[in-house]
């Protein structure tokens, strides 16, 4: 019962404080309720950070490597992608990257290797019936959909016949079919990009 008291004395002494340094009071429990609101609002950032990096890797898979080309520099200047450089072996003249003999000597040199895609990326706009939007337009095999396990929705992916004779094809995304198509059966339609 003392030992009650006791806590019960210094209950009341505590009130007493409180309510004499009322702003003091109120200000230092806003800085608890802001801190503590802080550390859960960074703690669940970091997860969600986290959730979405591992679900992209899951995306491109474990088994995957992705090789991209070096800027190679000659006397002090950088030669930058899309520049003319000269091809020391060869004597052609090409921009800066990965050629399509690249890939097939990396194909000879690790034949275990069951899928390889190259891709070349442009950016410009797209256009259909006078509606526009900005794009880009991703140049690759029709591994690439295999490589980073993409669904297909409808219609059907390029095939090797389209790639051998380039075939002017494409698979397009969600936002692009309701921005540019709309309610319209996209399969079979015309595309303007660039």
């Amino acid at each position: 019962m003392i030992f009650i008291g006791r806590y019960l004395h210094d209950i009341e002494i505590a009130v007493e404080a409180i309510r004499g340094n009322a702003l003091k009071s109120m200000l230092t429990a806003l800085g608890i309720i802001f801190g503590v609101a802080a550390v859960i609002s960074m703690l669940a950032i970091g997860n969600g950070a986290q959730r979405e990096i591992l679900e992209q890797m899951k995306m491109v898979g474990a088994n995957n490597i992705i090789i991209n080309a070096v800027q190679e520099q000659t006397g002090g200047t950088e030669v930058r992608s899309g520049e003319e450089r000269s091809d020391k072996v060869g004597g052609t003249k090409g921009g800066a990257g990965l050629t399509v003999r690249d890939v097939e000597a990396i194909r000879g040199v690790l034949p275990s290797v069951s899928h390889m895609s190259p891709q070349v990326v442009y950016r410009g706009q797209l256009q259909r019936d006078g509606v526009q939007m900005e794009g880009a337009a991703f140049g690759v095999t029709s591994d690439y959909f295999h490589i980073y396990n993409l669904p297909l929705a409808k219609g059907a992916l390029f095939s090797s016949v389209h790639e051998t004779y380039g075939t002017a094809v494409c698979v397009i995304g969600a936002n692009v079919r309701a921005r540019l198509f709309g309610t319209v059966e996209p399969i079979g339609q015309q595309l303007k990009f660039g």
